[in-house]
């Protein structure tokens, strides 16, 4: 009987001591162009790019206002063509260079932070 419990026990702890299955991404952003996402930028059609503010620059997708000449609460948005449920979003931002009058940093953070995603099957 001590036999078994023991086996049971050592059975259980190796059991509970293998490693987790590594998670599957799928990575939404191809890192070369903005196809499967969709633009809309306020005052302009659904699918317009107003003044490239979207762009893919040496792999990186970027929100740009270098086009404008000042912001006049153009705020953009950028989606994924389908509908995703269920993920976890990995993102890095960062804001360089001088920025447009206007535009505060929040503004492109928060659509950065919420349009790049990458899901977890």
């Amino acid at each position: 009987m001590k036999k078994t419990v023991i086996f049971a026990a050592v059975t259980i702890m190796m059991a509970s001591c293998s490693p987790k299955p590594k998670e599957q991404w799928t990575q939404l952003f191809n890192g070369e162009n903005l196809d499967g996402w969709i633009i809309k930028i306020k005052g302009s059609p659904v699918g317009e790019n107003y003044k490239n503010t979207f762009r893919v620059e040496e792999g990186i997708m970027k929100v740009s206002y270098s086009e404008y000449d000042t912001f006049r609460m153009e705020f953009g948005h950028i989606y994924y063509r389908e509908p995703l449920s269920s993920y976890r979003l990995r993102v890095e931002y960062r804001f360089t260079g001088e920025q447009v009058p206007g535009v505060l940093p929040g503004d492109t953070a928060t659509a950065a932070s919420c349009s790049i995603a990458r899901i977890r099957q």
